[in-house]
């Protein structure tokens, strides 16, 4: 944590906090639940957003975990998840195979990419996918 410039609270350092990604992914239009990387949801707690998961890995049980990171590897599970918790947008680390799955996906745009975190919001679909 660093002391905000001139407000005397302190706030998480921009270089190591998904912060550009969630406001390009707001200014987007991401609506309804995110799918987080397990790193990013103390800063989501942070900002107020709810999380899919975070670092309290005991709370969510092992098969969900075990589920989250397979959807995060192969795409049928990612398709999957998407579906059943209805996924609005991801805030993802850089690498993962998830991204590239969502590259893919014609109803998802990618709206913020960094060293650090890929960002992607579901855009409306057509009618005929």
């Amino acid at each position: 944590m660093v002391l905000a410039a001139g407000s005397g609270r302190f706030v998480p350092p921009a270089h190591s906090t998904p912060e550009a990604a969630v406001a390009a992914a707001l200014d987007a239009g991401a609506h309804g639940p995110v799918l987080n990387d397990y790193d990013f949801g103390g800063y989501l707690i942070f900002r107020g957003i709810p999380v899919f998961m975070d670092g309290r890995a005991d709370m969510y049980g092992r098969a969900f975990m075990e589920s989250m990171f397979q959807a995060q590897r192969e795409p049928d599970a990612l398709v999957r998840t998407l579906a059943e918790y209805r996924i609005g947008w991801t805030l993802l680390r850089p690498g993962s195979p998830a991204i590239a799955a969502l590259d893919g996906m014609p109803c998802w745009r990618r709206v913020y990419a960094d060293g650090f975190v890929v960002s992607h919001v579901q855009v409306d679909c057509p009618a005929e996918l």
